[in-house]
């Protein structure tokens, strides 16, 4: 997918990445608040990459969490398509901005 496909600008070119790491993290934070956007981050109970995303944007941003091991985030995963976990997502009216996940494909 491409992550840049409802950009209005450059400013939310951020490569997308199988590497949830602090670089990105950071990346991440501040194309949202630049773009004044949304973030969707989706994990589960048990998944320590999930848990250091959440973590680690405490505070920093913002953010809905939707644990997919719930009926609630499993129900906005398939809304919004998030499979594989950690999962990130830039939502503005309703679209997805951009996403990144920690897929191992």
């Amino acid at each position: 997918m491409d992550n840049n496909k409802n950009c209005q600008d450059e400013s939310c070119k951020i490569p997308a990445s199988g590497n949830m790491n602090i670089a990105l993290l950071n990346d991440i934070i501040s194309v949202a608040n630049l773009q004044r956007l949304r973030l969707k981050v989706f994990g589960k109970l048990g998944c320590e990459k999930c848990e250091f995303v959440k973590k680690y944007l405490q505070g920093k941003i913002e953010f809905d969490y939707y644990d997919i091991s719930e009926v609630e985030g499993l129900t906005e995963a398939a809304v919004w398509d998030a499979i594989d976990i950690p999962a990130i997502i830039l939502e503005k009216d309703g679209d997805a901005i951009a996403r990144w996940s920690d897929s191992k494909k």
